[in-house]
C-alpha cells in the first residue's frame, strides 16, 4: 500500500457515517462522491468517493485519512486516470436516492436526483472533468499529476516504458515539485501526528519491525540513529525514526519535533521544515527511565505527545498504553475513557 498520496478512493459504510458526518470529516480535502447501493445481495449501502489531496493539493498520508474515519473506511491510491476515478464515482447505475424509507436506484428511477458530495479547493472538479482527456500516451499533465499523487520519475518510467528517453526532463520536474511541496511545509501543520514510542532490550527486532513490518515505502522514511547535524540530509519524508534513542535530542527540540504545528529543523546548509506525520522513537529504555533525563517539569507535556508505547519482546509488540492512561494522546482524546476506572500511574513521570 502507497503510504502517501495526492489521489485516494474511499468507500465508507453508509450504516456508520451519514451525509453531514462525511462531508465534516472530509473538510480539508477536495472530494467528490455519492451514496452508491452494491448490485450484489447484500446491497451495501455506502459513500463511493474520490479525494484528490488536500484544499490546498497537498498529498495525504494513509494513516491519516484513515483515522479520519476511526479506522472503518476502505482505501486505494489512484487507479487509472484522473477522469476515471471521476467518472466511477458519479456512475449512475449503482447511484441512490432516498425514495419513501428506502434508497432507490437512480437509474430505475430518473425523476430522483442522486444523493452527491463534493467540495472544490486548487482544483475545480468540472474544469478537472473538462481537461481530463483520455490518451493512448500520457500527457504532461498528467505526468505532474502522477508526481503530485506521490510517484517518482522510475514508478513513472515503469508504468510507461515510451518515456524512457525523457527521464531526465521527469527527474528534474519530480525534484522541483517535492522542493515546492518542501517550501510548503513552513506554513502547514502537520494534522493527527501519530507518535509511537517503542522499547526493548538490543537485538528484540524493534527496527526491523518498524521499516518491515509498519507497511511504510522506505523513500518515505527518515532514519536516524547517528545525531550529529540530524536534520541535513531531510527531505520532507513522511514518517520520522529516532532510532537507538537514549536521549540525544534535547527535550525542547524533542517538544517540536513531536508537536502538530509547523517546525524549522536546524541544518548547517539552509534550515528545513518537518513535514512527517508518523514519529517512532525507537529506544532500549523504558519510557519512564527516558524521562528521568529530562527535567521534572517538562515530563508531562512529552508524555502528552505520545500517541501509543509499545514494548518489544521475542519479536512481539505488546501495546502498554494501560500503563499511561489518561496521560497519551490517544486517552485524552477518548471522552468516554473513564480514567478513574484505571490505576492512577502519574507517578511515572515524576
Amino acid at each position: 500500500m502507497m503510504e502517501a498520496t495526492r489521489d485516494w478512493m474511499l468507500t465508507i459504510p453508509a450504516s456508520k457515517f451519514n451525509k453531514k458526518e462525511v462531508e465534516n470529516r472530509l473538510k480539508k480535502y477536495q472530494y467528490i462522491g455519492q451514496l452508491e447501493k452494491g448490485k450484489t445481495d447484500t446491497e451495501y449501502l455506502h459513500w463511493q468517493v474520490f479525494v484528490h489531496g488536500t484544499k490546498t493539493g497537498s498529498a495525504i498520508l494513509f494513516n491519516t485519512l484513515r483515522n479520519k474515519f476511526d479506522g472503518q473506511v476502505h482505501l486505494e491510491p489512484r487507479c487509472g486516470t484522473i477522469l476515471d476515478c471521476i467518472n466511477y464515482v458519479t456512475k449512475l447505475d449503482t447511484a441512490v436516492a432516498k425514495k419513501e424509507d428506502d434508497y432507490e436506484y437512480v437509474a430505475d428511477h430518473p425523476e430522483l436526483n442522486p444523493i452527491r458530495i463534493r467540495q472544490d479547493g486548487l482544483d475545480n472538479w468540472d474544469d478537472l472533468r473538462k481537461n481530463a482527456k483520455k490518451r493512448s500516451r500520457i500527457s504532461n499533465e498528467e505526468i505532474y499529476q502522477e508526481i503530485i499523487s506521490g510517484k517518482t520519475a522510475g514508478q513513472i518510467i515503469n508504468d510507461y516504458p515510451e518515456l524512457g528517453m525523457q527521464f531526465a526532463k521527469i527527474k528534474a520536474l519530480e525534484r522541483g515539485i517535492k522542493e515546492e511541496q518542501f517550501r510548503g511545509l513552513q506554513t502547514e501543520d502537520r494534522e493527527n501526528i501519530e507518535v509511537n514510542y517503542l522499547w526493548g532490550p538490543p537485538g528484540a527486532g524493534k527496527s526491523w519491525h518498524v521499516l518491515n513490518e509498519a507497511g511504510y515505502e522506505r523513500r518515505d522514511i527518515y532514519r536516524k540513529n547517528g545525531y550529529q547535524h540530524v536534520w541535513d540530509n531531510y527531505q520532507g519524508q513522511s514518517v520520522l525514526i529516532l532510532e537507538d534513542f537514549t536521549g540525544q535530542i534535547g527535550i525542547e527540540e524533542l517538544l517540536q519535533v513531536t508537536d502538530i504545528y509547523a517546525t524549522e529543523l536546524d541544518a548547517r546548509y539552509s534550515n528545513h521544515y518537518a513535514g512527517w506525520e508518523v514519529v517512532w522513537i525507537i529506544s532500549n529504555l523504558r519510557l519512564d527511565d527516558l524521562l528521568k533525563k529530562y527535567p521534572k517539569e517538562l515530563r508531562p507535556a512529552l508524555v502528552s505527545r505520545i500517541t501509543n508505547v509499545f514494548l518489544m519482546e521475542d519479536r512481539k509488540m505488546i501495546n502498554q498504553n494501560d500503563l499511561w492512561a489518561g496521560q497519551l494522546r490517544e486517552t485524552r482524546e477518548k471522552p468516554w475513557l473513564k480514567t478513574n476506572t484505571i490505576p492512577n500511574t502519574t507517578d511515572l513521570v515524576k
